[in-house]
């Protein structure tokens, strides 16, 4: 056999082992999709205004295996409520969790206006509970930072799963903690979650919002306020999540506690 003859078949060898289809270990996008995808879901509802209703989706995370999902409040209407002064209010409202189109019952149980934030609850939860993401277990990146986000595609492409990888630009400390992510993760959806190369959460796509009164009061209005912030693209960190979802359950708890209470029904 000459020389070049066994030079093409180790090369042709080597080409075929690069394209085996068998892996020994899943790759980096794979290890998170199979680790948090079954987290993300998407929240139906029907939103009210000034007499009139409109049906949406928006992605949301389950935060907690008894049911509670999280979502950003910017597709629900919250610049409206902000800026506007309307009371845009979300109602039938349905968590489509994997490929349900259907979904379950829930209500919006609390809303943080200033983190653009929501937290919705199941009426009545799966008894095996749910897949979800525990921000306690957060890390803090720095820049420099590699991001990965899970997100779906639409119902068109069957919400397929989809990784986006980036970094950290910016680290902010005043008005609120947020992380700002490279113009690569700028086209993420508000409400999924962010993770770091370890498939550690980082934190949640939203946005902190001036108040009527700071906005009223910025001689050069929104668009110098968030200057530097594609698409108004940041990252709510995992601790500022904990704390405040800490502060959701507590009111939630409160405005039940101050519910009337239905009365009895009447025996015959």
């Amino acid at each position: 056999m000459s020389f070049a003859r066994l030079a093409w078949i180790v090369t042709l060898g080597v080409l075929l082992v690069g394209v085996s289809p068998t892996r020994a270990q899943p790759t980096a996008y794979e290890t998170i999709v199979q680790k948090h995808a079954l987290a993300m879901v998407n929240i139906k509802f029907i939103l009210k205004a000034q007499g009139q209703e409109e049906e949406s989706e928006v992605p949301g995370v389950m935060i907690e295996k008894t049911g509670l999902v999280l979502a950003s409040t910017i597709g629900l209407g919250e610049m409206q409520t902000r800026f506007g002064g309307m009371n845009i209010t979300p109602t039938n409202i349905k968590i489509l969790i994997g490929d349900d189109t259907q979904g379950v019952d829930a209500k919006m149980i609390a809303r943080d206006g200033d983190l653009a934030l929501g937290w919705f609850q199941i009426d009545a939860p799966d008894e095996k509970g749910y897949a979800a993401v525990d921000f306690a277990a957060g890390a803090m990146p720095a820049p420099g930072d590699a991001l990965m986000v899970v997100s779906q595609l639409g119902k068109f492409f069957h919400r397929a799963n989809v990784v986006t990888e980036g970094k950290v630009s910016c680290v902010t400390a005043k008005p609120r903690s947020v992380i700002l992510p490279s113009i690569t993760l700028v086209a993420s959806d508000f409400g999924v979650p962010v993770f770091d190369a370890q498939s550690r959460p980082v934190g949640l796509f939203s946005a902190v919002l001036p108040d009527k009164d700071e906005l009223e009061g910025s001689t050069g209005g929104l668009e110098e306020m968030m200057k530097g912030i594609p698409g108004l693209k940041m990252i709510i960190p995992a601790a500022e999540i904990v704390s405040a979802t800490a502060r959701a359950k507590e009111e939630a708890a409160r405005k039940k506690a101050e519910a009337p209470s239905e009365p009895a029904p009447a025996t015959p």
